[in-house]
């Protein structure tokens, strides 16, 4: 029952995550003068992470050796899933969803910003950074209404409504203040968080074995 539940809350400890790096790295690069040292300074803080990690987590109790799965079986239930066309359907649906966060998180989304409402680079990342605020609370709120209701596909379907919507105005509305921005940016991020909800919905078709 709390499976989209887990689900979503890998993802927004991963936007947490990004989201409390973004703002120290930018500052980083601001104050020191060598792109390297400040990758350099962050991946420190990374190392010591994993060094506390590997001193503090426990270890996994050794289990009896796992039956060897033969790689024709493998096959066979990859080429059951790519025949499931529910399935299929939800994994075109999670890529639709996740796209406009790739392109606007990491690709021509500060640029974009930049260009049509005059921005500068500075301004344009700090709005940017909204996407990972958003997909913090979606991929949280998303999951429990559609568990807690029963009406998984129904907030799927009006989330991608909701968003084609809100690109149109982000694309063709000819200005908007940094508030509108932010709000916009934000809204946009928490309706791509219903990609979660497309996974939760592909294991329903998905026996043990499978999954």
């Amino acid at each position: 029952k709390l499976r989209g539940i887990a689900i979503g809350a890998a993802l927004t400890a991963g936007s947490i995550g990004a989201l409390f790096t973004g703002a120290p790295l930018n500052y980083l690069l601001d104050q020191v003068p060598s792109w390297q040292v400040s990758f350099g300074i962050i991946a420190s803080f990374g190392a010591i992470i994993w060094l506390l990690a590997l001193v503090y987590l426990p270890c996994q109790k050794k289990d009896k050796k796992p039956e060897k799965v033969s790689e024709v079986s493998i096959w066979e239930k990859l080429h059951k899933i790519i025949k499931s066309k529910p399935i299929m359907i939800y994994a075109i649906i999670a890529i639709a969803l996740y796209a406009p966060l790739s392109v606007m998180g990491d690709l021509w989304g500060t640029s974009f910003l930049m260009k049509k409402f005059a921005l500068n680079r500075g301004e344009a990342s700090s709005s940017l950074m909204n996407i990972y605020v958003g997909l913090a609370i979606g991929s949280i709120v998303l999951p429990y209404f559609a568990e807690k209701y029963q009406i998984l596909n129904k907030i799927i379907l009006f989330s991608v409504i909701i968003l084609l919507a809100l690109f149109i105005v982000l694309i063709y509305s000819p200005n908007l203040n940094q508030i509108h921005l932010f709000s916009l940016i934000i809204l946009i991020a928490f309706f791509c968080g219903a990609e979660t909800l497309c996974f939760n919905a592909a294991l329903r078709y998905t026996d043990s074995h499978s999954s």
